[in-house]
């Protein structure tokens, strides 16, 4: 059944003001009519951001040839399926709300050593929020500093700590020149914010998939299982069987029979 599916993405600047990538967050249509950003569950809206991007309106539509950050939570930290994410197009973006553990290093060194990028969502200056992160912080690869949270006097104390990591300096909700100039000032290499720019929203037409079966999916298929237990997952989503069949028969891979089933599918197209 075709419906609207609509992903909202904010740009992130330079200290020139061009464009370095967008992030992209999750809006979905309300009984009224309007668009809004409320979902209870982090990892469902993270994940039909991801496939809304990669499945519907396409991440080179969606960012051109910039980076994609996408905001991850503690459940999708630890998900296999974040692996199907392209590492060449996302930034993995922590939120402020994970309590780092040893579990939680050892991921994110894994990520970054198969190629991930990783920032640090919404960071400020409080006790509290350093003693969790700082174990962390030898292993981002971006800072994003809250500016509406952080007390500029403290940010002076920890500035020189957060220079003496690798990490570069992101300043986000950026609603004027002034915070503009200050934090460039500091150092930041990146900015984002109302000052540049207010998050528009994509919309496009699309099936509604069950988005966290197309990940369960992605994971058996990674996991090399068989064509017979793959061919049940995708029965079992109509949707994605519907798809998956359209595209085989699009053209784009020239085939001289139409492909009918999902076992035939994947003999002919690899489960890779």
């Amino acid at each position: 059944m075709p419906l609207n599916v609509y992903i909202a993405r904010q740009p992130i600047v330079t200290v020139e003001q061009k464009t370095y990538a967008y992030e992209l967050l999750f809006r979905g249509p309300q009984e009224d009519g309007s668009v809004q950003s409320a979902f209870n569950d982090g990892m469902i809206a993270t994940t039909r951001v991801i496939v809304n991007a990669l499945n519907h309106i396409g991440v080179t539509n969606l960012v051109g040839e910039h980076f994609a950050f996408i905001n991850v939570n503690e459940e999708l930290l630890h998900d296999d399926s974040l692996f199907t994410i392209p590492k060449d197009r996302f930034v993995i973006e922590i939120l402020e709300n994970l309590i780092v553990d040893d579990a939680v290093i050892e991921r994110v060194k894994q990520l970054r050593e198969m190629g991930y990028r990783i920032a640090l969502d919404d960071a400020h200056c409080d006790n509290a929020f350093l003693d969790n992160f700082k174990p962390l912080f030898p292993h981002i690869d971006i800072l994003k500093l809250d500016v509406s949270l952080i007390d500029k006097e403290k940010l002076k104390e920890h500035i020189n700590v957060f220079r003496s990591y690798d990490f570069e300096l992101l300043a986000e909700k950026v609603e004027s020149k002034e915070d503009f100039n200050y934090y460039k000032a500091l150092g930041c290499r990146y900015f984002q914010g109302y000052f540049f720019a207010k998050p528009d929203i994509v919309q496009k037409k699309a099936l509604d998939p069950a988005y966290k079966d197309i990940f369960k999916l992605i994971n058996l298929l990674d996991k090399d299982a068989s064509v017979q237990e793959v061919s049940m997952a995708f029965e079992a989503n109509p949707d994605i069987t519907l798809q998956l069949l359209r595209f085989m028969n699009s053209g784009y891979l020239d085939l001289t029979t139409k492909i009918r089933s999902i076992a035939h599918a994947i003999t002919l197209l690899g489960k890779r």
